[in-house]
């Protein structure tokens, strides 16, 4: 159950901050917010 839940709420928070961010904000910013994306 732990699993499940955290792999729902993982998949949604990201999802929609990732389409907001990707959509509003720069790909410039959204570098900078998300450091640990980079190599």
């Amino acid at each position: 159950v732990t699993t499940e839940n955290t792999e729902r709420y993982s998949s949604k928070k990201p999802k929609k901050k990732r389409v907001t961010f990707g959509e509003v904000l720069s790909p410039e910013i959204f570098d900078a917010t998300l450091p640990a994306n980079t190599p």
